[in-house]
């Protein structure tokens, strides 16, 4: 399989508001957030033991000690949320130009995808823990006790405006982070240095400490290279994601972008004149811990599970 990129970088210098059809009250605190929210810092090799004089661990330790703060929206309620836009409506090609299905031994060839073995988060990232079952799914293990030890992959090449759904099941294990989210790490245009990309970044994370009878959280973010982050919010839900799978994405457009669920709207982030999303960004998937905001280690093993990942690309318009 190839990845595509569907369109050039664009400068990011713009500001920002966001909507919700839930919780339009919490729009002046969101806007005026400033906490960091927990993504992989470093898609590479860290250097170091990741104690506090890193620039690795520094990160990390800003990241968990504001992460606590985030704004909190209303409840999601799947039958009250509006549906997001169909494909062809939303003018999407009608067929992925990227799918995933981690068939067993994806590992031993994963072909677009890079497997971390580095850092991220002062969590030690490894091979083992980033392998398919024999169900077809991509099992990232959060390893029980101490050193914090995970696992993580991403895309190997870029990507541009389109719309990303992915049938994932976090752990029930408390104590674990699991993602979904998009960064633009290194500019694929420019050869020599991998890690020259403007650093914007798209979220869906869920800490599993969170989820409960019929209950759970999802945490949304956007991170540009100017402000980390530039915006924020914990989101409740009234179902448990770690009971199933669902099928979580968002949309990255010229003018926004649009988190959803099982096909029904999150939040929507609206662009303005200083601050957006860039075309050209990498994708990634990464389970991680931290004792203070993820409450972690987990006591057990904590499983990540991860069916299928598909991106359809915004059509381009007709010349």
């Amino acid at each position: 399989m190839k990845i595509l990129a569907y369109a050039p970088h664009m400068p990011t210098t713009r500001s920002i508001r966001q909507q919700s059809f839930a919780a339009l009250p919490l729009l002046t605190c969101l806007v005026l957030a400033s906490v960091r929210s927990a993504t992989a810092d470093a898609p590479r090799p860290a250097a170091g033991n990741g104690t506090a004089s890193t620039p690795e661990a520094a990160t990390t330790d800003q990241i968990v000690q504001a992460s606590g703060k985030t704004p909190k929206a209303a409840r999601f309620v799947r039958a009250a949320a509006p549906k997001i836009a169909g494909l062809a409506e939303g003018g999407f090609s009608p067929v992925p130009a990227f799918s995933e299905s981690f068939d067993s031994g994806w590992e031993q060839a994963p072909g677009p995808w890079q497997i971390a073995t580095w850092r991220q988060n002062k969590t030690r990232m490894a091979r083992e823990r980033a392998v398919a079952n024999e169900e077809g799914q991509l099992v990232l293990t959060v390893a029980a006790g101490t050193p914090p030890r995970g696992g993580s992959i991403q895309s190997k090449e870029e990507f541009g405006y389109g719309r990303w759904i992915a049938r994932v099941r976090p752990s029930s294990v408390p104590g674990a982070l699991n993602s979904i989210f998009t960064k633009d790490w290194d500019d694929k245009s420019t050869p020599g240095d991998a890690h020259d990309g403007r650093k914007a970044e798209v979220d869906i994370e869920f800490l599993t400490h969170t989820f409960g009878d019929e209950t759970g959280e999802v945490h949304l973010a956007i991170h540009l290279l100017r402000k980390h982050p530039l915006w924020h919010v914990d989101i409740p839900l009234d179902f448990n994601p770690a009971t199933a799978f669902h099928e979580w994405g968002f949309d990255i457009l010229p003018d926004k972008v649009i988190w959803h669920v099982d096909g029904k709207q999150l939040w929507r982030w609206d662009y303005t004149a200083e601050d957006a999303i860039d075309p050209g960004y990498e994708f990634f998937f990464n389970a991680w811990t931290n004792r203070k905001w993820i409450l972690g280690p987990p006591a057990t093993d904590a499983d990540y599970l991860i069916d299928w990942v598909k991106f359809y690309p915004l059509r381009q318009p007709d010349p």
